[in-house]
């Protein structure tokens, strides 16, 4: 059967199509997400078991401005969490199934956990303990290299902020849609342009605030790769954007782009049976999971060519180093000048 590919929020319900064999690419990232769950889950028994799942506390401060910059933060994303929740839900009941994009929430949510993998080998950024937190458990991840990672906080509100990624791909289908007319032929790629360009400016818009308010800080992004007058203490690093961008793009070309029966390139010759609905799951985990791991790379990589660390507040550090005051006050010194 020809493919044709379609531009689509959300497909009507799908044609029931029995004893179609999955396509090999569906099965490779089903296997990629089992053995990223499988060590997520690993790490989270660890993590348990070694008594790491406690908030850090100690060096919040309830009179700076960030205190209230947080609650603020907390409750914009747990809103727009909450209606996301609800839009997907009115879709999956309206259609009767468990949809496409319930299948990218859940992974986006599963996605949280490499959040932390960011700093595996090293201190690159730094969450306020302002927030509701916990210990973060990349400490736990088995071949940490990192030994403060397990020392710095995991704000509750971070699996939300991966969720909010599909806000991002519904408001990059809403601006392709418009442009869509404007172009002569248009292709994945032009989806993957368009996209990556509106979650780098959602990204931008989001943390720019968050980084002056003190939310969080890109404390080892080489300068070099921040814009102008979004250097040193109030880093703003390319990066990032990088990452959020490939994210969204990588979301709004999963959903928008479909065969003629309205299927992903993860659905294709699906039944609709519960077995073939969770190997799409494990597909979708795997798919968008390996998208956060390979947009975290520049990051990664460009953080041993960073300048020295900023005098950073209590709440940012939480002891993890000096903070270029006292030599030796802790095992870790922060990089100083």
């Amino acid at each position: 059967m020809t493919i044709t590919r379609t531009l689509t929020s959300e497909p009507d319900r799908l044609v029931h199509l029995p004893n179609r064999r999955r396509g090999a690419l569906t099965w490779l990232f089903a296997v990629a997400g089992a053995v990223l769950l499988a060590w997520q889950a690993s790490t989270f028994v660890r993590w348990i078991a070694r008594g790491h799942v406690e908030s850090i506390v100690r060096f919040r401060d309830p009179g700076a401005t960030s205190w209230v910059a947080a609650r603020v933060f907390e409750l914009v994303f747990l809103a727009i969490t909450i209606a996301l929740i609800v839009y997907i839900a009115r879709n999956a009941l309206r259609q009767k199934r468990f949809t496409l994009d319930a299948m990218i929430a859940v992974a986006l949510l599963s996605s949280a956990w490499l959040d932390p993998a960011f700093m595996f080998y090293k201190q690159i950024f730094l969450y306020s303990s302002q927030f509701v937190n916990v210990r973060a458990w990349c400490g736990d991840m088995p071949g940490v290299l990192n030994t403060q990672c397990g020392n710095t906080p995991e704000p509750l509100i971070v699996p939300l902020l991966y969720v909010d990624v599909l806000v991002a791909a519904l408001l990059a289908a809403w601006v392709i849609s418009k442009v869509r007319p404007r172009v002569g032929s248009w292709s994945v790629w032009h989806t993957v342009a368009w996209a990556g360009l509106v979650g780098a400016v959602f990204d931008f818009v989001m943390e720019v605030p968050a980084v002056h308010l003190g939310l969080w800080k890109y404390a080892s992004g080489p300068d070099l790769l921040a814009p102008p007058g979004l250097q040193d203490a109030n880093r703003y690093s390319l990066t990032t954007a990088f990452t959020f961008a490939l994210i969204t793009a990588s979301v709004t070309a999963l959903r928008m782009h479909r065969n003629d029966r309205g299927e992903s390139f993860l659905e294709r010759n699906q039944t609709r049976t519960v077995r073939s609905r969770f190997v799409s799951l494990l597909a979708v985990i795997g798919f968008i999971q390996l998208t956060v791991i390979v947009s975290f790379a520049p990051a990664m990589l460009a953080a041993p060519y960073a300048g020295p660390w900023e005098h950073y507040p209590a709440y940012l550090t939480n002891g993890m180093c000096d903070n270029n005051v006292r030599d030796g006050a802790t095992p870790y010194p922060c990089p100083a000048s």
